[in-house]
């Protein structure tokens, strides 16, 4: 399969700088999205519960649109797929916005671009750096491969389902720690008669 760049299939533009930070501000007429709204534990989704209302001049933002993706580019390098059809939502100028074109299945490419064999490429491009960080013009150059539209999907969905299942264990694996620790605790205590044992 033939690889092609992001620019390729793809606009890309920064996030909407704010005066005055990205705290709650009375008569806040947009939803600002930033890094920290970007779950990581839950596969990248954006947590807009917590998402707060800033002043933005109407003529200067630029709205996400759903199948908007959101790549963090400093700091932890991740993405994040937009996918709520509000249109007072705005990204933060620590996000480029990445707009796919119509043959790209927005999941696939969110999939794909926090996929450990991108990690890897972003890491070879900010090695060497205090605090990593991606601009516009190298996550534009950066190579993918892109199957036909029906595989997009096919793989994104599969993709979801592994997350899903990854989650899954690692709660498994949390709650396991969590039962050993008591039990560790009971029977050094002598909560528990281990084996009928009641001598120290």
């Amino acid at each position: 399969m033939a690889k092609i760049t992001l620019k390729q299939i793809s606009t890309f533009k920064y996030g909407t700088p704010v005066a005055g930070g990205y705290d709650e501000q009375q008569g806040g007429n947009f939803a600002v999205i930033v890094p920290k709204h970007i779950r990581t534990d839950d596969n990248c989704k954006i947590d807009f519960k917590s998402i707060k209302k800033v002043k933005v001049d109407a003529k200067k933002v630029k709205k996400l649109i759903c199948g908007d993706l959101l790549f963090s580019a400093k700091g932890t390098l991740k993405c994040a797929l937009f996918d709520c059809g509000d249109d007072f939502f705005i990204a933060s100028a620590s996000f480029i916005i990445i707009s796919p074109s119509e043959n790209v299945y927005p999941l696939y490419l969110k999939e794909y671009l926090n996929s450990e064999m991108m990690k890897r490429k972003y890491r070879s491009i900010t090695d060497g750096s205090t605090i990593p960080s991606i601009s516009i013009k190298e996550l534009e150059n950066l190579e993918i491969h892109l199957p036909s539209y029906e595989k997009q999907v096919k793989i994104a969905n599969m993709m979801t389902d592994y997350t899903k299942c990854e989650q899954l264990l690692e709660e498994k694996i949390k709650l396991l720690k969590m039962q050993k620790d008591q039990i560790f605790r009971s029977l050094t205590s002598g909560q528990i008669d281990f084996l009928g044992d009641n001598n120290d």
